[in-house]
């Protein structure tokens, strides 16, 4: 499955960004941030749903299997597996989300699409843009098209109307299936982690002239190089040393950033040690400033008075049980035994075990645990910990960066 998910100049799934700021494209080329624990997590939710499909299988004939990006295997690995393994365990969760995903794709197919997984896409945009749709069809009575995003990630709430990525798919799948007559496209997304007041299954139904449109803006900014700051540079490869982000952040805080700081067009210039060490040393103003505002901004709205074009609401939360005693006798009811009801006792973490062990026999400790390495992060040089030869850690490609927690 890997191997056809090659990465173009102009990735449908960065296409919100490109389509903004064409010029974060040339501005990023080179650099490349590495695939986080997150995104491995994807791909094996990924390759297990594409698993299921071409074996006609539920997700749940494989729960405590280990799955990676490319396989899937008979293991007791956990999914904290030791050192850069990137194996994951399909666990009650992983089972629950991919279901999702197979029920909707069966339902499609119940509904007469003819469906295909798993599909390099080539779009009418230009030969720089293509990529891998999880699920793409075709319905002749509806003379529809169809694609279906299986996004199994959680930190961001992802929505179908307008959405680039999916519009950039839907104008390929469009285009494989021209010949046989399309009035409209339906973009799926089924996102099972991130809480939606409409469900994990979002649908949007557009017309073919809107395909046309948005292959048209797309085309605009591929003939671009214009620097945009704005949500996207989230996402950007290049958001670190982006003169136009810059400026706009010097704006937002009344406060000139050391010029000397990150500006440039030249990369390798972009990437001194010195420039670096400037950059840090204004992050904890800025970072500050940040703080500051979201602090004031939910005062005003506690006071309701919020900024403009905002609004307080109810964080979406997950559903508990009101009487789990009440709820589990239903479920008996309903015929589910208690191994059905409840989830296999899972082993308490080391530190909760080791407190419970006589002081004398905490030593013991050392031989029944690690401390997986599995993220870098940057941290000042006066820090006790040791530095860490990049260059000789094992397993590099699949470490983790970020912050501490």
């Amino acid at each position: 499955m890997t191997a056809d998910r090659a990465h173009a100049t102009h990735a449908p799934s960065a296409a919100h960004r490109w389509m903004a700021c064409p010029g974060s494209v040339k501005l990023s080329e080179g650099f490349n941030d590495g695939s986080s624990v997150f995104a491995r997590e994807g791909s094996a939710a990924h390759y297990l749903a594409h698993w299921c499909l071409i074996n006609r299988k539920d997700a749940d004939a494989f729960r405590g299997w280990s799955v990676g990006a490319d396989f899937l295997a008979i293991s007791t690995i956990p999914s904290y597996a030791p050192d850069g393994d990137t194996r994951f365990e399909v666990t009650a969760e992983m089972v629950d989300g991919v279901q999702i995903y197979l029920d909707v794709i069966r339902e499609l197919q119940d509904e007469g699409y003819e469906l295909q997984y798993e599909q390099r896409l080539q779009t009418p945009i230009s030969d720089r843009v293509f990529g891998t749709g999880d699920a793409v069809g075709y319905n002749a009575d509806r003379r529809r098209v169809v694609i279906v995003d299986f996004k199994y990630g959680k930190g961001v709430v992802v929505n179908p109307e307008g959405n680039e990525q999916l519009l950039t798919y839907a104008a390929g799948v469009g285009m494989r299936y021209h010949n046989r007559g399309v009035d409209e496209a339906e973009l799926i997304i089924v996102q099972p982690r991130a809480p939606h007041p409409k469900g994990p299954v979002r649908r949007w139904l557009t017309t073919v002239e809107d395909l046309q449109a948005h292959v048209e803006r797309a085309q605009v900014a591929l003939n671009s190089n214009e620097l945009n700051p704005g949500s996207w540079c989230k996402f950007c490869p290049a958001a670190g040393f982006c003169p136009s982000l810059q400026v706009r952040v010097e704006e937002a805080i009344g406060a000139v950033i050391r010029k000397e700081a990150m500006v440039g067009t030249d990369n390798s210039e972009n990437y001194s040690a010195k420039r670096l060490a400037q950059a840090m040393a204004d992050r904890e103003l800025v970072a500050g400033w940040l703080k500051s505002v979201d602090r004031l901004a939910h005062n005003m709205g506690m006071k309701g008075e919020p900024p403009t074009g905002f609004k307080m609401v109810y964080a979406t939360s997950h559903r508990k049980f009101i009487n789990p005693q009440d709820a589990c006798e239903v479920f008996e009811l309903y015929g589910l035994g208690r191994d059905e009801i409840f989830e296999p006792q899972q082993m308490r973490s080391p530190a909760q075990l080791e407190k419970e062990l006589p002081k004398k026999a905490r030593k013991v400790m050392a031989a029944l645990t690690h401390s997986p390495k599995t993220k870098l992060i940057l941290v000042p040089e006066d820090d006790p910990r040791p530095s860490v030869d990049v260059k000789n850690v094992e397993g590099f490609e699949g470490f983790e960066f970020g912050a501490e927690e």
